[in-house]
């Protein structure tokens, strides 16, 4: 049960966050002329973030349900400290690459679709233990994320992009 807790207090937490920062969006102005306001995008993006931490919650919940139906057997990944040391150094690269992509976007005049593909392949390819078999699958997310991005917001809401 304790390992349950662990893997689900962190999307709650993330959860309780975005949900409060939801509440606090409707404290926006509503829009002008534009036809979406500017709560509009923040609150896409803290509903994406709600629902991943519900999936990340229910994953923590059946994970814990089938590992209690099963005994726990030795893993041939290695001691588990070093493995939590794996996943520390992961995390601070992750939130590395996420700070230095946002003052990238305030400080520079790099054009945004760009600088979000080129983010999500660094990304990919840190994240990825094996970067010589993974060429394909980055390349791919980081275009079809940047395409779906554009199609939404350029082509179908019509927003400006700076």
């Amino acid at each position: 049960m304790k390992a349950m807790f662990k893997k689900f207090y962190p999307p709650a937490l993330i959860f309780a966050v975005a949900a409060f920062f939801y509440w606090y969006s409707f404290s926006f102005p509503p829009p002008r002329f534009e036809p979406m306001g500017p709560r509009f995008f923040p609150q896409c993006i803290l509903i994406a973030t709600m629902c991943l931490c519900v999936l990340e919650m229910g994953k923590a919940a059946y994970q814990t349900f089938r590992n209690s139906l099963v005994e726990n057997k030795a893993r041939p990944d290695g001691h588990p400290s070093s493995r939590r040391s794996e996943e520390t150094v992961l995390l601070l690269t992750t939130i590395l690459f996420l700070l230095g992509f946002i003052l990238t976007i305030v400080f520079t005049d790099i054009p945004f679709l760009l600088l979000a593909f080129v983010f999500m392949i660094l990304l990919g390819f840190v994240l990825s233990k094996r970067t010589t078999q993974v060429i394909r699958p980055v390349l791919g997310m980081a275009t079809g994320t940047v395409a779906a991005i554009y199609l939404v917001f350029d082509v179908i809401l019509k927003a400006f992009f700076p």
